[in-house]
């Protein structure tokens, strides 16, 4: 079957890497990497995507960005603080 979609950029890149690597084509690529994707069940952790260092705009101070549904936006000071002990235990 052939469709069309819009994909974001990086999601490009990345689908163009993986055909490179792998020696597939793009389609073959979207595929294979569709059926991976849609395979793995909800316990099995999901690759990370690669951070990038930004600067927050105000404080001029480095960070990196997360989505807003990222565990991180929901931790109170107390949470990180508990859980840096518990990396340190």
């Amino acid at each position: 079957m052939t469709t069309t979609i819009d994909l974001a950029d990086e999601i490009l890149l990345g689908v163009r890497r993986h055909a490179r690597r792998s020696g597939l084509g793009f389609s073959e690529s979207v595929q294979a990497l569709l059926r991976k994707g849609l395979s793995q069940t909800e316990s099995e952790p999901v690759a990370a995507l690669p951070l990038a260092l930004e600067f927050h705009p105000e404080t001029g101070l480095p960070c990196f960005g997360s989505p807003p549904d990222a565990p991180a936006w929901g931790m109170t000071v107390e949470d990180i603080l508990a859980l840096e002990q518990a990396a340190l235990e």
